[in-house]
């Protein structure tokens, strides 16, 4: 019986969550008009249909399939969808992370279990994760937004925002940590490569959920520092292989594009000298901690988590109380950013050389009338051609574009058959 108390408690946190959650799950869409998920729920219904490297036309002149989003929910959900074809997409989606976001405590619980050995402690916390965000007494800001029912903020988040891939990058941070000690601590190649496996799943799933686990494991290898049996070049070894697992999709390129996106993208966040100065004192307070833990004394699981509730407290608090980013509060793909990002590969192929980038110039607020487009399939290349208010852009030769074949591009009609309002400038 002792051995069933475990995953019965584990199965007990689970559907605990469910049903307090149960609206999510759910057929239907919730009543939040500001939620990103159907954007989600596009993205995977376009992916198995664009092929890779490939375009989607419907987003700012078209966008590169890679940059939409990171593949592993789109291409899951798509997955889910071919094996229950008569089940809606969108309900498909929002179970799965809903589902995710509901493993979050169970994750937490399995984590502090194995470092604290108590079940009662591992419980306590597990359910007051499942219910109690502390971030509703600190901040007013994060009070203002919750409504009438107090909700954990992160099941706020995905039912008001849609914030699926970020829950599901969150409950998988647990078994990642976990799997890290493991594998520092353990002889032998499964516990590298189970590392490895946990380490490029978090990265596929969400680039702010990645961001959070580089930080988290910044942080574990400060508190391990010293710790006997732990062997730090094993959990490298572990990030190296990560790496060589996700790089098909997080290419240098890629990263390099999400990293210098963050200008544009995250609330124009700069590097500048407040931002120098905070990350200055949030290394040396980490620091400073440990050094105290090297003095007082005190086990791996106390000095991790004293780290990380200060690092991300001091994130999350001088953002609220001060309105200062430490780090860019949002890293997203640059399908999230504003229409005045560059994109080298509009450059068309024959003047590659000399031609220069050029600005996507039709704003997503002013689409183009239905009456201006008609959709054909052809294995031609013939890109969308439209600027703001639907007004046409220069002609450029098919030759020179870089269409998938055999997509069902979308093209202009004739100048003639348009209504005035298409072609009055």
């Amino acid at each position: 019986m002792k051995r069933l108390a475990t995953p019965l408690l584990a199965l007990a946190i689970f559907l605990v969550n469910v049903c307090l959650n149960a609206p999510l799950f759910m057929p239907g869409e919730l009543p939040f008009r500001g939620s990103i998920e159907n954007g989600y729920v596009a993205i995977a219904r376009l992916f198995p249909r664009i092929p890779t490297p490939g375009l989607n036309p419907f987003q700012y002149c078209g966008i590169p399939t890679r940059f939409l989003y990171v593949p592993a929910l789109p291409y899951l959900t798509a997955f889910l969808a071919h094996l229950l074809p008569h089940i809606p997409l969108a309900f498909l989606y929002r179970v799965m992370v809903s589902a995710m976001t509901c493993l979050g405590p169970v994750t937490a619980f399995f984590f502090a279990l194995y470092f604290t050995g108590s079940r009662r402690w591992s419980l306590a916390a597990a359910l007051m994760y499942s219910f109690l965000s502390p971030s509703y007494g600190l901040f007013p800001a994060v009070e203002q937004d919750r409504g009438i029912v107090q909700l954990p903020w992160r099941i706020q988040v995905l039912a008001k925002y849609g914030e699926g891939p970020h829950n599901t990058a969150l409950a998988l941070m647990p078994l990642v940590l976990l799997a890290l000690w493991l594998a520092g601590r353990r002889r032998g190649y499964p516990p590298i490569l189970a590392a490895a496996l946990l380490l490029a799943a978090t990265p596929l799933v969400n680039w702010v959920g990645a961001f959070a686990l580089a930080i988290a494991c910044l942080l574990l290898l400060v508190a391990a520092l010293g710790e006997p049996g732990f062997r730090a070049w094993r959990v490298f070894a572990a990030a190296g292989l990560a790496y060589l697992l996700a790089c098909f999709w997080l290419t240098p390129s890629f990263i390099k594009t999400i990293v210098f996106n963050w200008p544009t993208d995250s609330f124009a966040y700069q590097f500048g000298a407040p931002q120098r100065w905070l990350v200055t004192g949030l290394v040396f307070g980490a620091m400073l901690i440990r050094l105290l833990f090297r003095w007082l004394g005190g086990s791996f699981y106390l000095r991790l988590v004293t780290l990380a509730a200060f690092t991300f407290g001091f994130i999350s608090t001088v953002f609220y109380v001060y309105g200062l980013d430490t780090i860019p509060n949002r890293a997203a793909t640059p399908s999230s950013s504003n229409c005045s990002w560059r994109w080298p590969w509009w450059k068309p192929s024959a003047s590659r050389r000399a031609t220069p980038t050029r600005r996507c110039a039709c704003a997503p607020s002013e689409p183009l009338p239905p009456c201006c487009w008609r959709a054909r399939r052809s294995s031609g290349r013939t890109p969308l051609r439209a600027g703001a208010g639907g007004r046409p852009l220069p002609a450029r030769s098919p030759s020179n574009t870089t269409w998938p074949a055999g997509w069902p591009s979308i093209r202009p009609k004739a100048a003639s058959s348009l209504p005035a309002e298409c072609v009055s400038a």
